[in-house]
Parts: C-alpha cells; structure tokens; sequence
C-alpha cells in the first residue's frame, strides 16, 4: 500500500498563479486532500501558458498543469450567495485554507480571519499577500517584478555585471511566486503536526516581499555590518563564476586552495599561474583580478559539457548552464528518476519536474493530473464527509475567555523535536534555523579546528587594502542562518567524537547534513547506522545532486546549482550573458524545501512510528521551481529564452532608471485602465489615446517606445517619490531595494521584519526575521550560538556526563 505523509489532511485551496497554488501542490502531492476553488472563468493561470503547438487553451497552460497536480477542482462564483454557502460548509470541513487574494476579498464577504476562527476553530488560514496584511503597504499590489525588485534580490543582478547603466534584472520564471508556496506549505505543516489539540487555529500571514528578503539575509546583514558594497557590479573583476565557453557557459567555483589547484593542473598550470602563492585564498581573493583574462581566454578554447565532466571529476566545483533541452536530457535526472510521467486527459501525457526529496517511506507522487475546469464540481458536491449528516462540526461560536486565555499560550508547533545539525555554508544551516525559529531544539554539530566557513568569513572587499580573518562568532552570514540553534563542538576523526553523537541520535528526531552524499557514512553516520540506534530517526542529505547517480559525488555550490537546474539560462537580458542568481538564494530556497520534507516525515512517523531516509538533490530542487518552463519546452521543442525584465504579454513591465546613481524603479501594468491611470500620473493623459498604445497587444508591440517615454519621465524624479505616487493610484511600483534601503524601509520596520538579537559579541543587531507572522505565537529572537557555546548542556545536561567525563573529552582534543 502507497504510504502518504499528509493523507488525512483536508485542504481548501482559494488561491491563483503561483504561490498559493504550488503551497497547494506540494501539499497534495504528498497525500493532503486538496479542492480547489476557481472562479467560473478559471485561475489566470490557465491563461498564462507556455501551451502546446496547437494554441491557447485554458486546459493546456503548462503553468496550471504543473501547479495543480493531484488536486480536486471545482467553480464557485462566491459573490452569490448559494455558492458562498457551500464554500463556508467547505471551510467548516477544512483543516487548511490556503488564500493569495488580498485579505479584503474574503472581509467583503463576511469571512476575514475572526469570523473563519469562528466558523472553524481549528483552522488554519494561510494567507499570502504581496507585502503582509499590515503595515504601510498592506493593500498596495505586487506580482514577481515589484516584488523581487521589492525585496532587494534583483537588485544583485544581472550576477558579474560591468557597470551601472543597465537595469538590474530579474530571477527568470516565477521564482517570487515559487519561493511563497514552499514557505507557506512549511509553516502550514509545521502548524498542523498538533492539530489534534483543541483551540488550535492559526493565522499565518505571508509577505511575499519578507520570503524574498529571507531569500537573501545573509547579504543584506553582511552589507550592514560589515560595511561592505552591495552592487551587482563587483568592485574587483572576478575570475570565476560564469565563464563562455566555445559553446555555451559553464560556472566555476574553485574557491578553496584544493580546489584552485586542481583547476591549475587541468589548464595545464600555465606560466602566468605556476607560483605556489596561488595555493593561498587570501591571496587569490586579492589577486585573482590579474590573471582572469587569461583564465577566460583558455575557457573560450573548451566545450561546455567536456570541461565540465574534466573538471568535476578531479573534484572541482563546477556545473555546466544548462538549457530546458539539457535538463530535460540530463542523465543524472534520469538515473534518478525525476521526472514523471503525467496523462492529462485534454493536454495529454507528458514528463513532468519531479520532487528534490526522495523519501523512502513516504514518498510523493502525482495521484492525478491538474484538474479541467469544474471537473469535480458533483463530486465534491456529493461528498457526505463535507455537506452529509456526518460532516464534522467545528463551530467555535460559544468561545469563552478561557479559551481565549488558552490561545495565547501555546508552545511552538516543533516544541519537542531535537534535530542535529551537521551542515555548513547555507543551504543547510537556513534549513535548520526554520526549524528551531517553529521551536525545535537544533543543536549544530562542528569542529572547532574546522568549522563553518560561514563563521570565518568577511565578505570582501572590504575598505582594507586585503583579506581580512574573521574571528569564529562574528561571519555575518553565520549569524543569518543559525539564529536560535545550539552548539557542540566535537572532532568526528576521533572515535570518541562519534560516540557523543550515536548517544544523541539516539535522543534526537532529525539528523540534517549537507555534505558530499558518502561523508556521513563514511564516519558511521550514516542512516543505515542511526537507524540500529533510532529506529524513528529521520535523516535528510541535502547534497548538490543526489545520493545517487553518475554524478551523485561532483561538487557544486549554490551557482552552480542555479545554472544545472536551468534557472541560469533564463535570467538576465536578452540580449546579455545568462547570469545565476546571487551568492546564495538558491541554497536557502533548498533550505526551506528540505525543511518541508522534514517536517512532512515527522507527519508519517506521527502516524507510523516509522522513520525514514531522505536524500535531497539541490540541483532538482532549482528544476522544480521552473517546472513551467520544462513542461512548455516538452510541449513545444522551443528553447525557452532569457527576457531581462519583460513580460510575454503585459506592457509596460520593466525596470526605469530614475534620479540620482543606480536607482531604479520596477513597474507592472496588467490592464488598459491601469495604462490609463498611469499616463495620468505621470502627466501624459494623451498616451492612452495614442493607437501605439491603446491596448495590450499594441503596446507590447510598440513596448520599446512606450519605455524610452516612461523613462524619459521617470530618470527626471525621485524614485521613492513617483513609487509612492504609483502606489496611491492603485499601481504594482516599487524601488529596486538595495541592502541600506531594505533596512530604512517603512514598511519592513512597521512589520518587524528585522528582529533585535543581543550577540555577546557583537552587540544589538537587527537581523532578518523569519518570513511568516503567525498568530498568537511568540517566535525565538536568540543569537547565533558562539562556538561550542552549549557544550555543557548538550554533554551534561542531556547526555549526562559527569563533569570529569566532560573534562575527559576536553584534554583528549573531543571538544573544546
């Protein structure tokens, strides 16, 4: 029998696009009974495409049929009054209600968040807005350009960029949208392991302006803190990255001095790079700018996927920038199975991105292709589980101050769940952070003679004239993704080492590691081994591409990962190179997805008292948040192609150059009357009536001229100003937020996105907090822990050991 994780879980899905509805896909997909609701004229989704050869068709846009898998579909028309009903009955009935709408759409209607706690007392009303539910802009609109440009992680972009003149780009795809419903389904999840208890409702209010802001934490306070630049434009040309070759692009990563120096030997070590002080970091860091000609003069002479398979088997982190076809035909995804075969009954059978987790006792699964319009209308009607005599009742109209004594103090839905956290850099220590900040004790496991890089690392240049070392506890970005956790340092070469962490897995629920797919179980660590000691303990390996696999053992980072998956390729401008995302929002994407994983098995073993394996490929995790892109590239064997900040339909849609150095304003219009609105603002009343630009196929024919007239009006002003005058006409602006205005922005600061952590090292910061509000909880504010800073909890207080086997441990070099 077919075993899912969520399977009990009733959802209600009201939601459009993407953010909501990939929260409701990633949730059905893993067994949750999802119904989704559409308006008679369906979700815009199903009008956003790519579609197959044969044309337009709402029931063949990739993008809807990638997004709704194994959903039940039904219309409602819920401003009338008969079909209200029966979506209040079948909100009565729901754990979940999963909402993208602006938060007035269901006031209007009777039902904002105190009368759906009242209707149903247990429900969880999952809420994803642009920018929150309070604040400043709480009813301002926004969609993927505002909001990446909002957020501040395009403004890094186009990644290797040579001077300020063009516009900063965005991430290509739906990436806002993407990032909004894995970070809602978690917190839905999370929320939902103690659903069983009573009076346990819970608004979570989602701003998708806070999940990108999360998406790029580590620079936003590595730019404060350490005082360093925040420019797509690097102050010293990089010798790595992205590199052309004769036939492509690849991206190159060979940082460390092991690394660079097997990257040396392969070029055959030339004479402009023979000296041994190449061997040096900081001294490569310093000097790397004088030898990068050369290093892309010889990378012009090779072919992208020869001197990627060269270099990645002597163990160089590199990765070749993949197109839709190279994923599609990419051999590690098909020894590992990622893609699915789906049978849709208008759209036809095709493969489809698959899940970057494998589980290997709850795994997902598509149980049925998105659903036609309306398909399950009679049968949802006549499900005696929602509207029959048996339906549960979860009226919570007779609520007493007791009870609303008893909302306030609820402990955090992971409160009893221990995870060991053996992972560095990003891509696991966020994942392990959004644990502890849902209240799990996560203690993270490092060696003190070789710990986190992320500890030791400034940020670079700096207004020194070299590289300087960090001291252990002050890497801002360590202190970004390992907020609230613990710290034990033990040496793992040392057999006692291992010891001290058998004795935890044996106390503890989650083991999370991010390192090559055989480093745990070389050091007998591995799930087969904490298995025998645990049989409930869940394991979960987030490496770059899988356990398993030809290439399961090449190394990569976050680039490289980025441009493997195929989101490299289609973001940048159209007519410029491809460019990956910044340093590190693919990593904490992977994060919050495997963070999800987890906590989906922790459903299965509440249920089974079974633990299980999960092996995370971050390469898969990038090809699933373009799934979209991969299904239109199946249906139509067209390329799909970068298109800097453009959209395929709307016009105008693009990033203006304003008043002052570097400063840019992003704009979305998605109607004739909002053009209309916008040649009033900006004096230009007769734009609207102009035949280049009275409707949407005419301006996006004529887009080129209509953005030289928006810029001309623009680059003359203030960008904060005309964004606020955008905004109070009922128009999608922001400004492209860089690192200072992030933190100087109003809005941010009226929703406490920056929490206050008092470091004992570093004094009072402001650090990013985590991308939800939930109601009624208080979420953790602790520091980053110093390192080996809860040694003698952890050994004496949970294992314990008496304070001289602790002293033992500590002349013995265990700990420190």
């Amino acid at each position: 029998m077919f075993k899912s994780a969520l399977t009990g879980i009733k959802v209600i899905e009201f939601a459009t696009m993407v953010s909501g509805p990939y929260c409701g896909k990633l949730l059905a997909d893993m067994g949750a009974d999802v119904i989704k609701i559409e308006p008679p004229e369906g979700d815009p989704a199903r009008y956003a495409g790519p579609f197959p050869k044969s044309g337009i068709d709402p029931e063949c846009s990739s993008l809807f049929l990638y997004t709704n898998t194994s959903k039940r579909g039904i219309t409602l028309d819920i401003n009338k009054k008969a079909d209200l009903d029966i979506f209040k009955d079948l909100l009565t009935w729901a754990d979940v209600l999963i909402d993208n709408h602006s938060p007035q759409v269901l006031k209007d209607l009777g039902l904002g968040w105190e009368h759906l706690n009242v209707l149903n007392h247990g429900l969880i009303y999952t809420s994803i807005t642009p920018y929150g539910r309070t604040g400043p802009r709480a009813n301002v609109k926004g969609d993927e350009l505002t909001i990446i440009h909002g957020g501040g992680l395009s403004n890094l972009l186009p990644a290797r960029s040579v001077d300020i003149d063009r516009a900063p780009v965005r991430l290509g795809g739906y990436p806002v949208g993407y990032h909004g419903g894995i970070i809602a389904a978690l917190a839905t999840i999370a929320l939902l392991l103690d659903r069983e208890k009573p009076g346990k409702g819970h608004l979570i209010d989602i701003s998708l302006q806070e999940v990108i802001l999360n998406m790029i934490c580590p620079m936003v306070t590595g730019n404060r803190y350490h005082k360093t630049t925040w420019s797509r434009v690097p102050d010293r040309p990089p010798a790595m990255g992205r590199m052309e070759t004769s036939d492509g692009y690849i991206i190159l990563g060979a940082a460390e001095d092991h690394h660079f120096r097997a990257f040396r030997e392969l070029m055959g070590k030339p004479k402009w790079a023979e000296d041994d002080e190449w061997d040096d970091m900081h001294y490569r860091i310093h000097h790397l700018m004088d030898i990068a000609p050369m290093m892309e003069d010889w990378m012009r002479k090779q072919k992208k996927d020869d001197i990627h398979q060269k270099a990645a088997k002597k163990a160089i982190p590199i990765g070749p920038v993949n197109t839709a076809r190279d994923v599609m035909n990419y051999e590690q995804y098909a020894a590992r199975g990622y893609f699915v075969d789906v049978d849709h009954p208008k759209a036809g059978k095709f493969k489809y991105a698959g899940w970057p987790y494998k589980m290997t006792e709850s795994p997902p699964r598509v149980t049925r292709p998105a659903p036609l319009l309306g398909q399950h209308n009679q049968e949802v009607l006549e499900d005696p589980s929602i509207f029959g005599k048996n339906a549960q009742i979860k009226s919570n109209e007779n609520n007493d101050s007791e009870k609303s004594t008893e909302l306030k103090n609820r402990s955090l839905p992971l409160h009893g769940i221990r995870v060991l956290d053996f992972s560095w850099v990003w891509a696991g220590p966020y994942a392990g952070m959004l644990m502890a900040n849902l209240g799990a004790e996560v203690i993270k496991i490092e060696g003190s003679k070789r710990s986190d890089l992320m500890r030791r690392t400034f940020p670079w240049p700096l207004p020194e004239p070299t590289p300087l070392r960090c001291p252990p506890n002050q890497g801002m970005a360590f202190n970004s993704v390992n907020r609230d956790k613990k710290s034990l340092t033990l040496d793992l070469r040392l057999p006692e080492g291992i010891q001290v962490v058998k004795k935890l897995a044996a106390i503890s629920d989650v083991v999370l590691d991010n390192m090559r797919p055989d480093a745990m179980i070389k050091l007998g660590l591995g799930y087969k081994d904490l298995r025998k000691i645990n049989p409930e303990i869940i394991v979960i390996s987030s490496s770059g591409r899988g356990h398993e696999g030809p290439e399961s053992q090449y190394l990569g980072f976050a680039t490289i990962h980025h441009a493997i998956g195929g989101g490299t390729y289609i973001t940048g401008h159209t007519d410029g190179h491809p460019s990956h995302g910044s340093p590190g929002d693919v990593d904490l994407m992977n994060a919050a997805t495997a963070a999800y994983a987890t906590v989906a098995a922790l459903h299965h073993r509440k249920k089974t008292g079974e633990g299980q394996f999960i092996d995370y490929s971050q390469c898969e995790g990038v090809s699933s948040i373009i799934g979209e892109v991969l299904l239109g590239y199946e249906m139509t064997s067209e390329i799909p192609e970068r298109m800097g900040n453009a959209h395929p339909k709307y016009a105008p849609h693009n990033v203006y150059k304003c008043w002052g150095v570097d400063r840019w304003l992003a704009l979305e219009i998605r109607s004739d009357e909002e053009f209309t609105t916008l040649a009033r603002v900006i004096h230009k009343p007769e734009l609207a009536e102009d035949p280049r630009f009275t409707d949407m196929a005419s301006r996006k024919q004529n887009e080129a001229e209509l953005d030289q007239i928006i810029e001309k009006w623009t680059r003359q002003r203030d960008r904060d100003w005309m964004v606020d005058e955008f905004c109070k006409a009922g128009l999608a602006a922001a400004p492209s937020r860089d690192g200072r205005d992030l933190y100087a922005d109003r809005h941010l600061q009226a929703r406490g996105a920056f929490v206050k952590i008092n470091h004992p090292e570093l004094g009072e910061l402001e650090m990013v907090g985590p991308p939800w509000k939930i109601s009624d909880l208080e979420l953790p504010t602790d520091h980053a822990p110093l390192l080996g800073e809860h040694n003698q909890y952890v050994l004496g207080e949970l294992l314990g050991l008496s304070d001289k086997e602790i002293d033992d441990l500590r002349q013995k070099e265990v700990i420190m």
